[in-house]
């Protein structure tokens, strides 16, 4: 199964995220960060770039996004629209000339949402081929220039090792097939969906993280993967403190017997409410738990209305996880020795043999590193509710986790959302 390293599509791809950001779960906080920070008219032209990915995809996947843009630039105007346009009707299902009605039933048949200022604004830019042309191509040579081009290189390590794996886990249909059915009913039934007669073209998607997100041209469903979707393949390499955040998750009643419903199919939050006899407070708790911990995807089904699945290979990898814990006996012998060599040594002072801070440091210099240190216990890409992480702070501290986060916050190495409910660690820059 070929998997692909393709500029164009990860670029087209992230600007469907930013479209999403404001009800995204799961992809990176690098996507929400930038959408708070376009412009209006920088959305505007993402909204519209966006609606026309079907008709943008490359046909080589290994193009760099400077010859594609250069490609691009020298269409036909006319003809590039007439295709567009060709392509929409095929998509509706429909022939003639294109309208509204016909424009939204093939954005929806090929996967895309737009809202209907975004459609009315494309009907009319149809009308203006060069304009709607150069429009396209200035958005994404600013886009990429600005805000892409750094990201998808300092993520090439990850893409390779993503890719080596995925070509030795995914070598033919059959292993695609249990790849797909792992990542859970609500994607599985997406991708059968779109896919059609389809062939399969699986990209790297930098600003996905753990989600699967799906592009469409007339040819190729693209799959796209983020770099916490190789989970689904295979254990990765899980914390201590991971391991026990996840297990805690699972140690409660309540939280059981919604997974049990889950089990036999993606239900709304006021079915569980429904079903359970729970107060609607306890539910959001218990799902919120659930989500933070991996175990559920929670996805917005139209309007306010969330509707939340079970990732049954969550279960698996951390059951996984587990076993490969319990197999390695020795760790518990050395596990002291361990922590006291993780700490680096200019900050062993501050801390016990057990690894756990019993000093807080007077000078600001020595601050610094300590905090690092603390910072390094937390994934990067993951977001973090603040329970969770007082919970890790504890386990390496037992002192007052309200002031070490905001500390925290106040040296740039965690940032929270706006409400203080969801903090994630800084990517390093």
């Amino acid at each position: 199964m070929q998997f692909y390293t393709s500029a164009v599509a990860d670029s087209l791809n992230t600007l469907q995220l930013l479209n999403q950001a404001s009800s995204l779960r799961g992809a990176t906080a690098w996507v929400q960060r930038t959408a708070q920070a376009l412009s209006a008219q920088e959305l505007a032209d993402n909204q519209l770039v966006s609606s026309l990915s079907f008709g943008l995809l490359p046909a080589d996947p290994c193009q760099t996004m400077d010859a594609y843009l250069s490609a691009l630039r020298n269409a036909e105007p006319v003809a590039w629209v007439a295709q567009l346009q060709h392509q929409i009707l095929e998509f509706a299902g429909n022939q003639g000339s294109l309208t509204s009605e016909r424009l939204w039933q093939g954005l929806r048949n090929a996967g895309i949402s737009s809202e209907l200022a975004t459609q009315q604004a494309l009907l009319a830019a149809m009308q203006q081929p060069a304009e709607l042309l150069a429009r396209v191509c200035q958005h994404l040579a600013h886009m990429w220039h600005t805000w892409l081009q750094t990201e998808w290189q300092q993520a090439q390590t990850a893409i390779s090792q993503l890719k080596n794996q995925l070509q030795s886990q995914i070598p033919d249909q059959a292993a695609l097939n249990g790849f797909r059915q792992n990542l859970g009913y609500g994607v599985n039934q997406v991708w059968q969906q779109l896919q059609g007669q389809r062939h399969i073209r699986l990209f790297a998607a930098t600003q996905n993280a753990s989600l699967t997100t799906f592009l469409l041209d007339p040819s190729y469903l693209w799959v796209g993967i983020g770099f916490g979707s190789s989970n689904e393949l295979q254990p990765r390499v899980v914390s201590r403190n991971e391991l026990l955040l996840r297990l805690q998750a699972l140690a409660d009643a309540a939280r059981i017997q919604i997974m049990e419903l889950l089990a036999q199919g993606e239900l709304s939050a006021q079915a569980i409410i429904s079903q359970t006899q729970l107060p609607q407070s306890s539910v959001s708790r218990h799902l919120n738990i659930l989500r933070n911990a991996g175990f559920v995807h929670e996805r917005r089904s139209g309007g306010a209305t969330k509707s939340y699945r079970l990732v049954t290979s969550q279960l698996g990898a951390t059951f996984a996880a587990f076993e490969q814990a319990l197999a390695q006996p020795s760790q518990a012998q050395t596990s002291v020795e361990q922590t006291e060599s993780a700490v680096p040594s200019s900050i062993q002072r501050f801390f016990n043999r057990e690894g756990r801070m019993v000093t807080w440091p007077s000078k600001h210099s020595d601050r610094i590193p300590v905090l690092e240190y603390l910072a390094g216990r937390f994934e990067l890409g993951r977001e973090y509710s603040e329970r969770e992480v007082n919970e890790l702070l504890k386990q390496h501290t037992g002192s007052d986790v309200a002031n070490l986060r905001r500390y925290l916050i106040d040296v740039k190495l965690f940032e929270r959302d706006g409400t203080g409910s969801r903090y994630w660690r800084k990517n390093e820059e």
